[in-house]
């Protein structure tokens, strides 16, 4: 157990050096009060993809609106803690006016990705792309869930905790000897974990299925 196997480590290393903490690090960073009048404010970013001049300008809001301060949530999203009902107001104007106002088809589902072959050398699939094509097409109904996309078996994006988790398998050759991804669609009921309800899916398949199913 752990008890003692600190007391053998303490007899076998006599003495432990104090861990030297430099550069801030170790100090707690908490979310500012906020009166309970002026509820958190949360947008989404899709498929991670957030311009530089828009991260500048959430930044400014951030310093103007929600004392300097903005959080990323476990969904890959942004959520502000406005100061008062009145600041919150206008920051829902100003994120609106920058396009991040809940009106576009994928801005209204929860949507988890990793960077797949667009960033990583283990992604076997274009994942931002994919996303896009789920987006358009989800029904309502399917709006309503949560997905998530990993771009090979190492399951970054926590699939099986979404709703709906498409996984990147495996990459085969097609007829002309050009490498194309497999996919696995996985469904979460309940508490546990998703699990596979068809495998081995081409992209084609994968949106196929999606349409009528989901």
């Amino acid at each position: 157990g752990e008890v003692e196997f600190r007391s053998l480590l303490r007899q076998e290393a006599r003495e432990l050096p104090e861990a030297q903490v430099g550069n801030n690090l170790g100090q707690a960073i908490s979310v500012p009060q906020k009166p309970e009048s002026a509820p958190s404010v949360t947008f989404p970013v899709f498929a991670g993809e957030l311009p530089s001049q828009k991260l500048r300008t959430l930044g400014e809001l951030a310093d103007r609106y929600a004392n300097q301060f903005l959080a990323l949530t476990a969904d890959q999203d942004v959520t502000f803690f406005p100061q008062n009902e009145t600041a919150s107001e206008q920051l829902k104007v100003h994120l609106a006016e920058i396009g991040l106002n809940n009106n576009l088809p994928e801005q209204k589902v929860v949507f988890r990705i990793c960077p797949g072959s667009h960033e990583c050398r283990m992604g076997l699939a274009l994942t931002r792309d994919i996303a896009r094509n789920v987006v358009d097409a989800l029904s309502d109904k399917g709006t309503e869930s949560s997905w998530a996309i990993s771009g090979c078996s190492n399951s970054c994006a926590q699939p099986q905790l979404a709703d709906y988790g498409i996984i990147a398998r495996k990459s085969v050759k097609d007829e002309n000897g050009n490498r194309t991804p497999r996919f696995e669609l996985t469904q979460r009921k309940g508490d546990g974990l998703g699990e596979a309800i068809a495998s081995d899916l081409d992209q084609k398949q994968l949106l196929s299925l999606i349409r009528e199913q989901v």
